[in-house]
């Protein structure tokens, strides 16, 4: 049996570097096509969002051209099967008809890479905002899996780091590494997983989320929130103004703007009453009285020394004094 084992690991691992081989040779592919004749699309693309040619370089970011077989016939003359192919993620097979076509096409295309330095999947972003869906994102292979892995983390290994800037997007962490915070990580076209948790955990102890300030990114916030500070990560909000996301107020606004939003970043529970109040109209006495209860309510389960801070901010934004807001919380602890 260990034997039969072996040999099954064995076959596996040479899998695993077959399609890995197909990434790296895929990933080449599509920046040389950027860098071509055929890739002026992309360019233009990658040069109105501010990205250079230093990024390109950095991030390896590609170019798939719009045909449908591209790739496919590329890396066929390579000596890759159409069945490797679809097991790496980089073509799509029709279930009607069996026909295999590329994945992504005419698409801007941002390699995964994984913190070995090999390639093991792609992100491909539309040119314009219209066509839907806006992202393709590799599935499952037998190299990669989204909640298991970060954008970017790959530059961050032997780097001596003291936290880490989790965003959401590609772009986020290629826009704020040109403005010079080189410390930030994406998740992948999911929400942030235990699994990313413990590998941000490996490398610090203090993770900052900088996700989108619309509705959809504040409540994504609060999902990961709980998530890194299960795995015992010291976790702090960045709140960008405007609704605007990492990338556009790095770019308007520059590095030391987002430094200074970086130190007055919320904690976890200042972030969770933040967002409690966005769903009252405080200045409504009715609505204030509404948020000042619920927010009591989620004061009293904090410790001591946390329900001290927090009465003291919730008096200042409601304008009850903070014994009264003490009794209530004290009130729905005995309830």
């Amino acid at each position: 049996p260990e034997e039969v084992n072996d040999a099954e690991m064995q076959r596996a691992r040479a899998k695993r570097e077959r399609l890995a081989e197909a990434c790296r040779m895929a990933a080449r592919f599509f920046m040389e096509t950027l860098l071509g004749e055929k890739g002026g699309a992309g360019r233009a693309y990658l040069k109105k969002r501010g990205i250079t040619s230093d990024s390109v370089r950095r991030f390896g970011i590609g170019y798939a051209p719009p045909e449908w077989d591209a790739l496919k016939n590329y890396l066929g003359e390579k000596g890759f099967s159409p069945e490797e192919l679809v097991e790496a993620g980089l073509l799509v097979q029709n279930a009607q008809s069996g026909r295999t076509y590329d994945a992504y096409r005419g698409r801007v295309i941002f390699p995964i890479i994984a913190t070995s330095g090999r390639v093991i999947s792609f992100g491909a972003r539309v040119l314009n905002n219209e066509e839907k869906p806006k992202y393709i994102n590799t599935g499952d292979t037998p190299l990669y899996n989204k909640r298991n892995n970060l954008y970017g983390l790959n530059l961050q290994k032997g780097g001596k780091l003291s936290d880490l800037v989790m965003v959401e997007g590609y772009t986020d962490v290629i826009g704020l590494y040109e403005a010079g915070v080189t410390n930030a990580v994406a998740s992948l076209g999911t929400a942030l997983t235990q699994q990313q948790a413990r590998l941000l955990k490996r490398y610090v102890s203090t993770v900052y989320i900088a996700y989108d300030g619309d509705a959809a990114g504040q409540n994504a916030t609060i999902r990961g929130l709980d998530i890194l500070s299960n795995e015992g990560l010291s976790v702090r909000v960045i709140v960008f103004p405007g609704g605007r996301d990492p990338d556009e107020f790095v770019r308007q606004s520059g590095k030391e703007a987002f430094d200074t939003l970086k130190d007055e970043a919320l904690s976890l529970n200042a972030f969770k009453l933040e967002s409690m109040a966005r769903g009252y109209d405080l200045e409504k006495e009715n609505e204030r009285e509404r948020y000042a209860m619920a927010a009591c309510r989620f004061i009293a389960g904090l410790t001591p020394v946390e329900r001290e801070r927090y009465y003291k901010q919730l008096s200042k934004k409601t304008g009850y004094a903070v014994e009264t807001l003490k009794a209530q919380g004290a009130n729905t602890r005995g309830a």
